[in-house]
């Protein structure tokens, strides 16, 4: 599979947007890309590489040009970091980078603009009920892939769509993006961690019947 270079003011990225919109146009859930290795997409699965080898200089470049300004410094003293971003006409994606023996490697699952239903992702009845529990606290367990994310999506969009709530949800990074609600992200290293959120959130008029969402 090959891809298609671009001539944009940042090269680097932009080259780097069009492997993005190749893997999401063929249907992939994930993309890897790793120094001296051929970039690849996991579709169905099973992993697709394209005819693209990325260098250590081109990898700094595309990091460097993606990778949000206040996770710089994380980055550059822990060699790993979490974020997420946004393709232009492309899509979101959850991303993390880190270094494996020295050299740079970006892994990105790809977060699909629409939030499927109940009845779309099959979920039983019973999840409608809990999202509406006015208290509790609810455990989402399951393996990489096995929809968490999704299903906690579609949690949130039946609260959003159903009911008038002050939401609240803390993640990290942010995935799936709910303009009417309220998102925050964690990030250690400038001390916002999840108990800062849980102690702010008391501070955002948030009512014990509301929602209030953690993933990490």
């Amino acid at each position: 599979m090959s891809v298609p270079v671009t001539e944009p003011a940042n090269e680097d990225v932009a080259y780097f947007n069009q492997i993005l919109k190749a893997g999401v146009e063929g249907g992939c859930s994930d993309v890897h890309i790793k120094v001296g290795t051929p970039a690849s997409f996991r579709i169905s699965r099973a992993f697709h590489s394209i005819d693209f080898v990325p260098t250590q200089a081109w990898m700094q470049s595309i990091i460097d040009g993606i990778c949000p300004k206040h996770m710089k410094a994380g980055l550059e003293a822990d060699r790993e970091t979490d974020f997420s971003y946004s393709a232009p006409g492309v899509g979101r994606f959850r991303t993390n980078v880190f270094q494996s023996l020295g050299r740079w490697c970006i892994v990105m699952r790809y977060i699909k603009a629409t939030v499927p239903t109940f009845e779309k992702l099959g979920l039983p009845e019973v999840l409608k009920g809990v999202a509406e529990s006015p208290r509790g606290i609810v455990l989402m367990a399951g393996t990489t892939g096995s929809g968490k994310s999704t299903t906690l999506a579609a949690m949130i969009e039946h609260l959003n769509c159903n009911f008038r709530k002050h939401i609240v949800t803390l993640e990290d990074p942010v995935e799936v993006e709910f303009p009417e609600i309220t998102q925050g992200q964690t990030n250690v290293r400038t001390g916002f961690t999840f108990a800062a959120g849980l102690r702010a959130i008391l501070r955002q008029d948030q009512a014990p019947e509301d929602g209030a969402t953690v993933r990490g």
